[in-house]
């Protein structure tokens, strides 16, 4: 997963920075819609529903950075972005995995912004927003990596009361 994160960080800022010059009014209409729509998906894990609000959040996620690669307007790219995080989407232990509120509000904010600076042209913002986003995910990943090794140990989350995995969802005693 690291191996991944690295060279999506070599790309995805670039990738928004080009989206941000070269999008359609089309796909920069799409690509706000996507940004808004992530606002709407609950991520709570007591929601009756919550691996289908999971797999959505991630089918949404999926959808936004490929769509970004698609308005940088060079064909090979969202191939390579599909090559280079499909696996994550398609985890079916990362989408059993509880985030917390916290996590989703962020990451929808960070969607947010780089929604807005390809729809303003702000190729400078677009990579940055991107960079700091990655650069999260980044951060977030070894805490999702330990629960998951957690899981497979146990067979469920070790409790965590002193636990300085800020991101993750716990479950109540």
């Amino acid at each position: 997963v690291e191996d991944v994160l690295e060279i999506r960080m070599m790309l995805e800022p670039l990738i928004a920075r080009r989206a941000a010059e070269n999008a359609t009014s089309s796909q920069i209409r799409r690509l706000l819609a996507i940004a808004k729509a992530f606002e709407a998906i609950p991520i709570l894990e007591d929601e009756a529903n919550y691996e289908q609000l999971r797999m959505n959040w991630l089918a949404s996620d999926r959808e936004l950075h490929i769509l970004l690669a698609e308005a940088a307007q060079n064909p090979i790219l969202p191939i390579l972005i599909e090559a280079l995080v499909g696996q994550i989407w398609h985890s079916a232990e990362l989408i059993k995995q509880s985030i917390s509120k916290d996590h989703h509000d962020i990451v929808i904010q960070h969607h947010s912004e780089i929604a807005k600076c390809v729809a303003e042209k702000d190729a400078d913002g677009a990579e940055q927003a991107m960079q700091r986003h990655l650069e999260y995910t980044r951060d977030y990943l070894p805490l999702l990596r330990k629960r998951l090794q957690d899981i497979y140990v146990s067979g469920q989350p070790k409790p965590d009361a002193h636990s300085d995995e800020p991101f993750m969802h716990r479950a109540s005693p």
